[in-house]
């Protein structure tokens, strides 16, 4: 099975980082609590965050580091905004917790959109919709948050696929999670983390999940990515914008569309409201290709939207993909659409 609905990085690694995770490795220890002192601060100077205003633990991947700020932040704040479609599991925690969900329909986030006393989830390349945020309006956004008593949880998991930087929006209040699973292709080894002032983290428990470590020989393979970020970065990003011209090229012609820019790794297809999107995709599965079923997994589990355009009768799929995946896909994705 080609698993393209998992919106990671399956490009090579770049050979240091191979090098690094094949070094033999000296076991029956715990990581450093909080993780490594020397990746955490690497990470620091990496993203140009001042360690003596802020903080920084590891976590495996970032949606610990969501759990953690979900878990610790509510009643300080009592609401949670969010885009719809987006990536749900967030929000399902959101719920769970008691926080009370206001959600965007279809559309990037505006301080309007800002209630009092919320956290708003703010993630540039939001996923699967791509929207994708100025600088300008993102700093309307922290300024509205901070006059709502709120706080923005900005979720960088796509910044790797970024040609230019955007701002990272810290400040006393705000959280900044991170990954490695997405630019770096680490996703199995469950690297990432969160970042927040002194004070914020006054909010975060001493007993943090991993306490005694995470995955060693995942902070080696991230110790050895940013090291070389300046190599693997761009050629990730020319292949990644290969494939995505590709695909428009090969499935226009059969009245595919395609919406947003796609400025991060994924590509959003939008087939002809006649064909069913989820027996669409049920037949890719059969011929060895999965894809991102927007209507049925990204509103929430298992609940098929069909009055939200333009989302719900779409597909999305990661170009941060080999050739021979891609030609499996453009190979699959044809059979399937002229069979109907």
């Amino acid at each position: 099975m080609i698993p393209l609905q998992q919106g990671t990085n399956t490009l090579e690694l770049h050979p240091k980082v191979l090098e690094a995770i094949n070094e033999p490795i000296e076991y029956g220890y715990y990581g450093e609590p909080n993780g490594s002192r020397e990746l955490r601060q690497k990470i620091l100077d990496h993203y140009k965050i001042d360690s003596d205003k802020y903080e920084i633990i590891l976590t495996s991947g970032s949606l610990a580091a969501i759990h953690l700020i979900m878990d610790n932040c509510y009643p300080k704040y009592k609401n949670f905004v969010d885009i719809i479609p987006s990536w749900h599991w967030p929000r399902l925690m959101a719920k769970d917790r008691g926080y009370r969900i206001h959600p965007v329909h279809s559309r990037k986030i505006k301080p309007e959109d800002i209630v009092e006393n919320s956290i708003i989830f703010l993630v540039n390349g939001q996923n699967p919709t791509g929207y994708v945020y100025s600088h300008e309006e993102f700093y309307e956004l922290q300024e509205e948050a901070k006059n709502k008593k709120s706080m923005l949880l900005h979720d960088i998991a796509y910044y790797d696929f970024f040609e230019n930087s955007y701002p990272l929006l810290l400040n006393e209040d705000n959280f900044l999670v991170f990954s490695f699973s997405k630019g770096a292709g680490l996703a199995s080894f469950r690297i990432g983390g969160l970042v927040a002032s002194k004070k914020s983290f006054e909010n975060i428990p001493e007993a943090v999940p991993n306490r005694i470590g995470v995955n060693v020989i995942g902070e080696r393979a991230a110790m050895v990515s940013l090291e070389y970020y300046d190599e693997w970065k761009p050629k990730n990003i020319q292949l990644v914008r290969w494939n995505q011209d590709t695909i428009r090229q090969e499935l226009s012609p059969l009245g595919v569309k395609f919406l947003g820019s796609d400025a991060v790794h994924r590509i959003v297809l939008t087939l002809d409201e006649k064909i069913d999107i989820t027996e669409f995709n049920k037949k890719l599965v059969s011929e060895g290709v999965r894809l991102l079923d927007i209507s049925t997994r990204m509103y929430d589990v298992g609940v098929k939207h069909t009055n939200d355009p333009p989302y719900t009768n779409s597909l999305q799929a990661t170009a941060a993909i080999s050739d021979e995946w891609l030609s499996q896909f453009l190979e699959k994705f044809k059979k399937v659409y002229q069979s109907l």
